[in-house]
Protein backbone atom coordinates (compact mmCIF):
# COMPACT_ATOMS: atom_id res chain seq x y z
CA UNK A 1 0.00 0.00 0.00
CA UNK A 2 1.50 3.22 -0.86
CA UNK A 3 1.05 6.65 1.58
CA UNK A 4 -1.79 7.53 -0.06
CA UNK A 5 -5.33 6.22 -1.58
CA UNK A 6 -7.40 8.10 -3.51
CA UNK A 7 -11.36 9.27 -3.06
CA UNK A 8 -13.41 8.76 -5.57
CA UNK A 9 -16.89 10.82 -6.16
CA UNK A 10 -18.43 7.73 -7.73
CA UNK A 11 -17.29 3.87 -6.97
CA UNK A 12 -15.62 3.73 -10.51
CA UNK A 13 -11.63 4.27 -11.07
CA UNK A 14 -12.62 7.21 -14.01
CA UNK A 15 -14.75 9.21 -11.29
CA UNK A 16 -14.07 12.77 -12.35
CA UNK A 17 -14.07 14.09 -8.43
CA UNK A 18 -10.97 12.99 -6.73
CA UNK A 19 -8.38 13.66 -4.37
CA UNK A 20 -6.23 12.27 -2.13
CA UNK A 21 -6.57 10.25 1.74
CA UNK A 22 -3.43 9.70 3.11
CA UNK A 23 -1.96 6.68 5.28
CA UNK A 24 -3.36 7.40 8.54
CA UNK A 25 -6.63 9.30 8.01
CA UNK A 26 -10.19 8.44 9.63
CA UNK A 27 -13.44 8.47 8.20
CA UNK A 28 -16.61 7.01 9.11
CA UNK A 29 -17.78 4.09 6.60
CA UNK A 30 -21.34 4.36 5.65
CA UNK A 31 -21.63 0.90 3.14
CA UNK A 32 -18.79 -1.28 2.34
CA UNK A 33 -18.89 -3.37 -0.79
CA UNK A 34 -16.45 -5.83 -2.02
CA UNK A 35 -14.36 -3.05 -4.00
CA UNK A 36 -15.26 -0.23 -2.83
CA UNK A 37 -15.91 1.30 0.67
CA UNK A 38 -18.70 4.40 1.09
CA UNK A 39 -17.44 7.10 3.38
CA UNK A 40 -18.62 10.29 4.85
CA UNK A 41 -16.72 13.53 4.43
CA UNK A 42 -16.73 16.66 5.89
CA UNK A 43 -19.02 18.40 3.88
CA UNK A 44 -21.54 15.40 4.71
CA UNK A 45 -21.11 13.80 0.95
CA UNK A 46 -20.24 10.12 0.59
CA UNK A 47 -17.60 9.20 -1.23
CA UNK A 48 -15.52 5.82 -2.20
CA UNK A 49 -12.45 4.39 -1.11
CA UNK A 50 -10.86 1.62 -2.92
CA UNK A 51 -11.71 -1.26 -0.27
CA UNK A 52 -7.87 -3.03 -0.78
CA UNK A 53 -6.75 0.78 0.66
CA UNK A 54 -8.71 0.59 4.01
CA UNK A 55 -8.05 -1.53 7.05
CA UNK A 56 -11.25 -1.38 9.97
CA UNK A 57 -10.45 0.45 13.19
CA UNK A 58 -11.74 1.57 16.49
CA UNK A 59 -9.19 3.65 17.07
CA UNK A 60 -10.08 7.55 18.11
CA UNK A 61 -6.92 9.68 17.35
CA UNK A 62 -6.36 11.83 20.07
CA UNK A 63 -6.85 15.47 19.29
CA UNK A 64 -4.48 18.66 19.55
CA UNK A 65 -5.26 19.88 22.95
CA UNK A 66 -3.46 23.34 22.34
CA UNK A 67 -5.88 25.93 22.25
CA UNK A 68 -4.35 28.31 20.12
CA UNK A 69 -3.66 25.73 17.71
CA UNK A 70 -7.58 24.06 18.28
CA UNK A 71 -8.78 28.12 17.58
CA UNK A 72 -6.22 28.73 14.39
CA UNK A 73 -7.54 24.86 12.93
CA UNK A 74 -10.97 26.12 13.29
CA UNK A 75 -10.38 29.80 11.86
CA UNK A 76 -9.17 27.68 8.50
CA UNK A 77 -12.48 25.62 8.82
CA UNK A 78 -14.91 28.74 8.36
CA UNK A 79 -12.13 30.11 5.90
CA UNK A 80 -12.21 26.53 3.72
CA UNK A 81 -16.53 26.91 3.88
CA UNK A 82 -16.56 30.77 2.44
CA UNK A 83 -13.46 30.10 0.26
CA UNK A 84 -15.54 26.81 -1.40
CA UNK A 85 -19.12 28.84 -0.88
CA UNK A 86 -17.53 31.39 -3.48
CA UNK A 87 -15.76 29.83 -5.82
CA UNK A 88 -18.82 27.41 -6.78
CA UNK A 89 -21.28 30.22 -6.53
CA UNK A 90 -18.61 31.70 -9.60
CA UNK A 91 -18.33 29.08 -11.57
CA UNK A 92 -21.74 27.66 -11.38
CA UNK A 93 -23.53 30.85 -10.98
CA UNK A 94 -26.38 29.24 -13.00
CA UNK A 95 -26.57 26.12 -11.74
CA UNK A 96 -27.36 25.50 -8.32
CA UNK A 97 -27.52 21.67 -8.33
CA UNK A 98 -24.06 22.05 -9.48
CA UNK A 99 -22.56 24.58 -7.68
CA UNK A 100 -23.59 22.32 -4.61
CA UNK A 101 -22.17 19.47 -5.60
CA UNK A 102 -18.76 21.61 -6.35
CA UNK A 103 -19.09 23.85 -3.10
CA UNK A 104 -19.21 20.42 -0.78
CA UNK A 105 -15.64 18.87 -3.05
CA UNK A 106 -14.01 21.87 -2.57
CA UNK A 107 -14.70 22.11 1.01
CA UNK A 108 -13.49 18.81 1.76
CA UNK A 109 -10.46 19.26 -0.28
CA UNK A 110 -10.20 22.41 1.66
CA UNK A 111 -10.28 20.71 4.74
CA UNK A 112 -7.87 17.88 4.18
CA UNK A 113 -5.61 20.59 3.54
CA UNK A 114 -6.01 22.86 6.68
CA UNK A 115 -5.51 19.12 8.27
CA UNK A 116 -2.35 18.96 6.16
CA UNK A 117 -1.13 21.98 7.02
CA UNK A 118 -1.17 21.39 10.85
CA UNK A 119 0.21 18.28 10.50
CA UNK A 120 -3.14 16.51 11.96
CA UNK A 121 -4.35 12.65 10.55
CA UNK A 122 -7.48 13.84 8.77
CA UNK A 123 -10.37 12.38 10.76
CA UNK A 124 -14.26 12.46 9.97
CA UNK A 125 -16.08 12.25 12.34
CA UNK A 126 -13.90 14.96 14.34
CA UNK A 127 -13.07 15.65 17.62
CA UNK A 128 -10.37 18.30 17.17
CA UNK A 129 -12.80 21.40 16.68
CA UNK A 130 -16.66 21.36 16.90
CA UNK A 131 -16.43 23.48 13.74
CA UNK A 132 -16.22 20.36 11.73
CA UNK A 133 -18.45 17.52 13.38
CA UNK A 134 -19.11 16.17 16.39
CA UNK A 135 -19.77 12.70 15.77
CA UNK A 136 -18.31 9.68 17.92
CA UNK A 137 -17.08 6.63 16.36
CA UNK A 138 -13.97 6.24 13.87
CA UNK A 139 -14.71 2.84 12.11
CA UNK A 140 -12.16 3.31 8.95
CA UNK A 141 -8.47 4.47 8.21
CA UNK A 142 -6.30 4.45 5.61
CA UNK A 143 -3.96 1.43 5.78
CA UNK A 144 -0.53 1.82 7.86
Amino acid sequence: MSERATIYGEPIPDSELTFDARKGDIFKVEEGKKEWVQIMMFSDSKRYIRSSDVDFTTEQPVAPSDPEMLNKFCAKVKTAKRKATNEAALKYAENIRRQRIFERLLFDRYILEAFRKFDIPATKPSKLVECIDDSPIYERRIKN
